[in-house]
């Protein structure tokens, strides 16, 4: 038994995972167009034909925007809240084929798993500003995948599915610092700082996810008020007293594929990058003095 997993994007810009199994494969987000979401998938050599499903947590069009076109391709359930279901019908209006994406949808909900082919899908709600946001906890025979981004607060439902997980893709969205000496609008710092992880909350969660082998993939990262210089920074200064990380640690491209993970027999994990190397970014960490310097 062999699965993959694979952030295709992780941002503002637009939000698409890949999960496949020799059972079928799952998609998860549609936040980016038709044409590169068929051109990366022949990119790694997985048929469309495979697709079982599109998960979409939330009704952002950074999550779904990609819907309309890409269920023209791929016939395929989309599975979702009932809120981000009733967030679909607020598209019709704009445009029709939301019609038809709202009644292929599947509801899920945060009480019971959703039992799909050989899928057992657990809803994660987060704290944000879209009706029925939520994240996911993948179940795959005894392989556990969470998605948990575009969340305010790492909740303790959160926690208990990262730490059954093998694999977990959990947002590191803005630095404090950089998103309030940003030029954007008051109200829209307040809204990302409710609605968003940032950098410091979740390194402070990682003294809660156990330490047994298992991915972690850093994403959503803002373009403006984050860089992978300032996560690495980060992750440096949480590991000063330890000698390396206890996990496999990997920060998703905002607008490109990420690492391809692959999980096979004995919970063998390997990747087509490799992890990053703490004892390295202890070598090159400095105090943050010049924000401007981690986005060069």
């Amino acid at each position: 038994m062999k699965i993959k997993f694979q952030a295709l994007a992780s941002g503002s810009n637009g939000n698409c995972g890949i999960l496949t199994t020799p059972e079928g494969a799952l998609l998860i987000e549609a936040g980016i167009t038709r044409k590169k979401l068929l051109y990366l998938l022949r990119k790694a050599k997985i048929s469309p034909t495979d697709l079982q499903g599109i998960l979409i947590s939330h009704s952002h069009s950074d999550h779904c925007r990609g819907l309309p076109v890409i269920t023209e391709s791929l016939n395929v359930p989309i599975i979702s809240s009932k809120g981000t279901r009733e967030g679909f019908r607020g598209f019709q209006s704009l445009d029709s084929r939301w019609k038809h994406i709202t009644k292929k949808s599947v509801t899920i909900n945060s009480s019971t798993a959703l039992s799909f082919g050989a899928f057992q899908i657990h809803s994660l709600p987060t704290v944000h500003d879209a009706l029925g946001a939520n994240g996911f906890f993948i179940e795959y025979n005894d392989i556990g995948i969470s998605i948990v981004t575009d969340t305010g607060r790492l909740l303790p439902h959160h926690l208990d599915a990262i730490n059954k997980s093998n694999i977990v893709l959990l947002e590191m969205n803005h630095d404090i610092a950089a998103l309030y000496r940003s030029h954007r609008t008051i109200w829209l710092k307040k809204r990302i700082r409710g609605t968003h992880l940032d950098n410091g909350q979740t390194i402070d969660a990682l003294s809660q996810i156990d330490t047994e082998s298992k991915v972690l993939m850093f994403g959503h990262l803002s373009g403006e008020c984050n860089s992978p210089k300032l996560v690495k920074n980060e992750l440096a200064k949480w590991g000063k007293d330890i000698e390396d990380f206890p996990w496999d640690c990997y920060i998703c491209r905002r607008n490109s594929p990420g690492p391809l993970i692959t999980l096979s027999g004995g919970d063998k994990l390997s990747s087509s990058e490799n992890s990053l190397n703490l004892n390295s970014l202890k070598e090159t960490y400095k105090p943050p003095k010049d924000l401007l310097s981690y986005f060069s």
